[in-house]
């Protein structure tokens, strides 16, 4: 049985998603993305709730910060160029660091197998993890 859905996620994100139609949503990025030649078949506007968005046309560009919004005019090519910001890299960080260490404590194979390797991924991402999640990895017995 086919029936349209909302869930919530947390962050009150939510994700609609109509059967044999499609889904909507917002994007959630943690890392620099540049997409080059999107098609503007419609009129559209951005609204930007974190980071930093460039807009690249033919005839110039625009640069839109948190609670900016771009209108986008349609039948054109733009490039964008998507940067985050501190406090949405922390927050990947930390709900990363979370997730996997939940995995490691419930899983010994994948402790075993895999425990040193994120170790290492969340000590190079030590600058974006809260003192607390640093620990818990730290003092985290991973043999």
């Amino acid at each position: 049985m086919h029936r349209d859905s909302a869930r919530e996620l947390p962050d009150t994100r939510v994700i609609i998603v109509r059967a044999k139609v499609g889904a909507a949503g917002r994007i959630v990025q943690r890392t620099q993305l540049t997409t080059h030649q999107v098609v503007i078949d419609l009129a559209t506007l951005i609204f930007v709730q974190s980071g930093q968005k460039r807009i690249r046309w033919a005839e110039g560009d625009c640069v839109a910060h948190p609670g900016d919004a771009i209108a986008l005019s349609g039948d054109r090519f733009t490039n964008m160029l998507r940067t985050p910001d501190e406090a949405s890299l922390r927050a990947f960080a930390e709900i990363t660091a979370a997730n996997e260490l939940d995995v490691v404590r419930h899983n010994a194979t994948i402790a075993a197998q895999h425990g040193q390797e994120l170790l290492k991924l969340f000590s190079g991402s030590r600058a974006h993890l809260s003192v607390a999640a640093w620990r818990a990895w730290a003092n985290e017995p991973l043999t």
